[in-house]
């Protein structure tokens, strides 16, 4: 009796040890892969390659123990509330160096401040050395570089950095809250850093803002992307927020790349914020610092995501280019916007847009910033709303800012009650009028077209065969361009 009692107490030591008092490592097996657990207010965590032991990890904690012979296939887990820290006292960052790693984090709380030696400042969890991370997030969690609205070195750090050669993989149920440092996309590059590869899945929630002058999620300040990559897939919910960056994309000041892919029942909300970016695809750009090279912008939305997209308050597409200020002295952006699906998208450009007004899908930007675009449009769900400020250049729904530059942009038409041989529903180019036809029905007259979508013009509504203009240079346009032949 006194020997079962004995192992009862050991049992119970044995689990305490584990699972209470915060411990910095722990070790549990759930059924699934081993996990190894590690709390962040011990200090520095660090995963790497264990050179003592070929093809596994190990994880630097608690101010230099090793936990190593760790399998890559298991769940390295992290937690807790880093310690309140001091200038120059660097310490409570999460360091993934040049590996691949499954790294869930639960209720990680970590404030990286500034310090005074630029060298001491790093981003709060980083990713390194082309290191390839899957992040599962559960519970509450928040990643903060604290920022400051001068050009000190100090600031310019992202809080989740994912640089150009690493990639991560962001899914789970839980909440994350990422805030840069200034110049610094708050999931992605730091600044003069572009992003490599992110995709956001499964069912988490997440909230990206800049510190200032860049992208929620997104590449660096002065940064110039090489396949930078952003996909947000499944049920995530993620809302962003730029600043002269994109909210999702292409830094202020940027060059280089971009393929952005919205899809499955992904719920998205990007704002511009109080600078010149889109909500979704470019920054601002000039000429007058020498960072003017051009961005290549490719966006797709599909499937049922659901977007809501607004330009910067300084101008920005909705969804295309930020506000191009150089004129005929920058080199011209190409931008490819591809809606399809069911996707309920609405774009919106709500900028003071310099001398001319913003589109509120397409390029926008001064007289002779030049560019091409090709917008193909599907989804019977899509609103565009251009920035009508006043005394202002005109800007269209969809097109570009620039009166010069004549995007390719197809749009959904749907014709209904046409007879045998009338035009089919379907999307059209919009860039000319469309020549309709309504058709034969044995026994009927034609009785002319009419139409239910505002803005819409028949070059001869009492023809049978005539053109039909889809109104994307008005400044609002709202669901299909509709034709209803009408039959006596």
């Amino acid at each position: 009796m006194n020997q079962r009692i004995l192992s009862v107490v050991l049992t119970l030591v044995l689990v305490l040890g584990v699972f209470g008092a915060s411990p910095l490592s722990a070790s549990a097996t759930t059924g699934g892969p081993p996990v190894h657990l590690f709390n962040i207010s011990g200090g520095d965590i660090i995963v790497e390659t264990d050179l003592g032991h070929a093809g596994r990890l190990q994880v630097t904690y608690g101010g230099g123990v090793v936990e190593d012979n760790i399998d890559p296939g298991d769940t390295i887990q992290i937690t807790g509330t880093s310690d309140v820290q001091v200038a120059d006292d660097p310490s409570c960052h999460v360091i993934v160096d040049g590996v691949t790693a499954n790294i869930t984090i639960e209720d990680l709380h970590i404030e990286v401040p500034n310090y005074t030696t630029p060298a001491d400042n790093q981003p709060p969890f980083a990713l390194k050395s082309g290191a390839d991370v899957t992040l599962t997030v559960t519970g509450n969690n928040n990643i903060l570089k604290s920022h400051s609205t001068s050009d000190n070195n100090a600031a310019k750090n992202a809080a989740l950095d994912v640089s150009t050669g690493n990639s991560i993989n962001i899914k789970g149920t839980g909440v994350l809250t990422a805030t840069s440092g200034n110049m610094s996309a708050a999931i992605g590059g730091s600044n003069a850093i572009a992003a490599g590869s992110i995709t956001i899945g499964g069912t988490v929630q997440i909230l990206a803002t800049t510190g200032g002058r860049s992208c929620g999620i997104g590449s660096g300040m002065n940064s110039t992307s090489t396949g930078m990559s952003i996909i947000i897939e499944d049920n995530a919910q993620v809302t962003a927020i730029g600043s002269e960056g994109a909210a999702i994309g292409i830094g202020n000041l940027s060059s280089g790349t971009v393929s952005i892919t919205i899809k499955d029942s992904a719920q998205v909300n990007a704002s511009g914020g109080s600078g010149d970016g889109a909500g979704i695809g470019g920054g601002y750009t000039n000429n007058t610092n020498g960072a003017n090279d051009s961005q290549t912008i490719v966006v797709n939305i599909q499937g049922n995501a659901n977007v809501t997209a607004i330009g910067g308050t300084g101008g920005g597409a909705g969804i295309g280019t930020g506000y191009n200020w150089a004129g005929s002295g920058n080199k011209p952006h190409t931008l490819t916007v591809n809606i399809d699906g069911t996707a309920t998208v609405e774009a919106t450009a709500t900028g003071t847009g310099y001398n001319n007004n913003s589109p509120g899908i397409g390029l926008a930007g001064e007289n002779g910033s030049g560019g091409t675009a090709t917008i193909d449009i599907t989804s019977p769900n899509v609103t565009a709303t251009a920035s009508t400020v006043a005394g202002k250049g005109y800007a269209p729904a969809i097109g570009a800012s620039d009166p010069g530059v004549t995007p390719a942009i197809t749009y959904p038409v749907v014709i209904t009650g046409g007879g045998s041989g009338a035009t089919a529903s379907g999307s059209y180019s919009a860039t000319a009028p469309l020549n309709i036809n309504a058709g034969t029905r044995n026994g009927y007259t034609f009785d002319g077209w009419t139409t239910t979508s505002a803005h819409v013009v028949f070059d001869n509504a009492a023809s049978a065969t005539t053109f039909f203009s889809i109104p994307v240079d008005e400044v609002t346009i709202s669901g299909p361009s509709t034709a209803v032949v009408g039959w006596d």
